[in-house]
């Protein structure tokens, strides 16, 4: 909300033709805007991570029915974790 406001004052403030208080007030908006950024980011990665492993479980799993060697990869795998 702060990152906002500020950015919005920062908008007021330059068309108003007061330029360099726009720009102290747009630099002062981007630390409170930085954990907004990183939440959508790590929101967008888990996004973008689920349709990834689910598609690699849908190609793995017939691996895993006809393959006894890759059972026993799993198994042992599945093991040490």
């Amino acid at each position: 909300m702060l990152a906002a406001g500020f950015a919005f004052a920062a908008i007021a403030a330059a068309s108003g033709g007061a330029y360099p208080v726009a720009i102290a007030l747009a630099v002062l908006a981007v630390p409170f805007a930085i954990p907004t950024i990183l939440q959508v980011l790590g929101e967008l990665l888990i996004y973008l991570m689920i349709p990834v492993v689910l598609a690699g479980f849908v190609l793995f799993l017939p691996v895993l029915v006809v393959s006894p060697a890759a059972r026993k990869w799993a198994r042992r795998r599945w093991r040490n974790r």
